[in-house]
């Protein structure tokens, strides 16, 4: 009863909101069919309602040569670069953790692999792992367009640090 809305930004979830620094807009969906589904509750009763929803290509990006093969090629950058930065901001938070009641030797450790993960809160910092990420996200994040080649190459760069972080931490953990 009444009216209801729908509304939708075209965007995937972002980075978990429940991640340190999380909850921001995730990237753009790529055009294409996407389902809508309604779940209608009356007396006791569900019924649900699915319509397919057609997202189009800007017809101004077409025109400038952007394909559709680019624009899912970007969505999945952005989805991998989201995923690596909810994970370092696990991480990073698991770590703070385990330092509360580590001995001064893993805390030593710890500090260190820290800080090539998370950018230190000081004037003019280093942007360490995270961070790096996320620049990448921003910059390709700014425009429907194809990724290009030195944006997956400092993506691979960044997920072979990010694997050594990894392990360097699970004897931490």
């Amino acid at each position: 009863a009444g009216t209801n809305r729908f509304h939708w930004d075209l965007r995937y979830a972002g980075i978990d909101p429940s991640a340190p620094g999380g909850g921001s807009d995730g990237p753009f969906v790529p055009p294409g069919t996407y389902e809508v589904r309604l779940r209608v509750d009356r007396g006791g009763t569900s019924t649900t309602l699915t319509a397919p929803l057609e997202v189009k290509v800007d017809p101004r990006v077409a025109a400038i040569g952007v394909t559709q093969q680019d624009l899912e090629e970007q969505a999945d950058l952005l989805l991998k670069l989201r995923d690596a930065i909810t994970s370092g901001r696990r991480m990073a938070e698991r770590l703070r953790a385990a330092r509360a009641g580590a001995d001064a030797a893993k805390v030593k450790a710890i500090d260190e692999v820290l800080g090539r993960l998370a950018t230190a809160p000081i004037v003019y910092p280093q942007p360490m792992l995270i961070d790096q990420f996320a620049n990448v996200q921003r910059m390709l994040g700014q425009a429907d367009q194809k990724p290009g080649k030195d944006a997956w190459d400092r993506y691979n760069d960044l997920m072979k640090e990010w694997e050594a972080i990894q392990a360097a931490a699970a004897p931490l953990l």
